[in-house]
């Protein structure tokens, strides 16, 4: 059976980059996931023969910094428009 190195390595390898991202992203959200590792491991395989470091990083980047804000922007315009619809139906 495979510890949870040897899955996130075999993840890596077989994915690439886009589970590099899903794993940063859904632990951004809150889900219980290993997002250093997976980011440490996919540098770490980054080199010869394997990832490129600067889809590494960039997808890193993405998953941690636009997606929660873009979340964040969604959030907000909701908020927004509800607090106008109120306003405007004199609630």
């Amino acid at each position: 059976m495979l510890g949870l190195k040897d899955q996130m390595i075999a993840l890596i390898e077989n994915y690439g980059v886009i589970a590099l991202f899903l794993s940063l992203t859904l632990e951004t959200l809150g889900l219980p996931l290993p997002g250093e590792s997976a980011l440490i491991t996919a540098a770490a395989t980054a080199g010869p023969g394997g990832l490129n470091i600067w889809n590494v990083a960039i997808a890193a980047y993405v998953a941690a910094v636009v997606v929660p804000l873009l979340i964040v922007a969604m959030i907000g315009l909701v908020w927004w428009s509800r607090r106008r619809e109120s306003d405007i139906a004199g609630l």
